[in-house]
């Protein structure tokens, strides 16, 4: 992750650093990814659910997040159970 960060460190500037999607469907995610065809920057998780940071900030200006999760796992995330996804 430290890679990523700027690198001047005594630079104060407060950065968008990412978007996150939520998706319900984790092939049908990793297929979009796939499609995007964007560096991964990050991947990781726990039990039931999963983050996947792509780098684009070529295009976007900052990391694009992915995030999956089993219905326990939003309910873990504190996800409001009446949002739409």
């Amino acid at each position: 992750y430290l890679p990523y960060l700027p690198v001047d460190k005594a630079d104060p500037t407060p950065r968008f650093h990412h978007i996150a999607v939520r998706r319900d469907d984790e092939t049908a995610m990793r297929a979009e990814i796939a499609r995007l065809g964007l560096p991964l920057a990050f991947e990781g998780g726990v039990p039931g659910l999963i983050f996947v940071y792509l780098d684009a900030r070529a295009t976007l200006g900052h990391y694009f997040e992915y995030v999956w999760a089993t219905p326990e796992g939003w309910e873990m995330q504190c996800w409001p159970s009446e949002k739409a996804v």
